[in-house]
Formats: structure tokens, C-alpha cells, sequence
């Protein structure tokens, strides 16, 4: 059992680190949404999420939005 646990944790992990990876590339504006997203092997959505909790902005406002309608 506690091998599968260290197993568990270390895949969690490597995953927190890719998200963490991602997230840090799209402050900087050095990848996209989309390549974020398969960085961190996650969905668009999830890396849309992610991004706003992190507090990341991701260029595009409600302001802007609403000057397009």
C-alpha cells in the first residue's frame, strides 16, 4: 500500500508541476490557452479555471467584451 501511495503522489506531483509550468507561460504570455492546456494535460475549461483562480490575467476583460457588442 504505501508504495502506491508514493506512486499516487508523485504523479500528482509531476501534474501540479505541469499545471504550475503552464500557468507561469501564460502570465508571461509566452503560450497559449490551448498549448497550456495540453501542457498540463488538461481541458481548456479546467486551464481557464485555473487561470483565474491564479489570479492571471488573461488579457481579454468584461470591458473589452462589452466594447465588442
Amino acid at each position: 500500500a504505501d508504495g502506491w501511495v508514493r506512486m499516487k503522489k508523485s504523479i500528482n506531483s509531476m501534474k501540479g508541476q505541469k499545471i504550475k509550468k503552464a500557468l507561469e507561460l501564460l502570465k508571461v504570455r509566452k503560450m497559449t490557452f490551448r498549448k497550456a492546456a495540453k501542457l498540463a494535460n488538461v481541458s481548456y475549461v479546467e486551464i481557464m479555471d485555473l487561470t483565474s483562480k491564479a489570479g492571471i490575467d488573461s488579457g481579454y476583460s468584461l470591458n473589452d467584451l462589452r466594447k465588442e457588442i
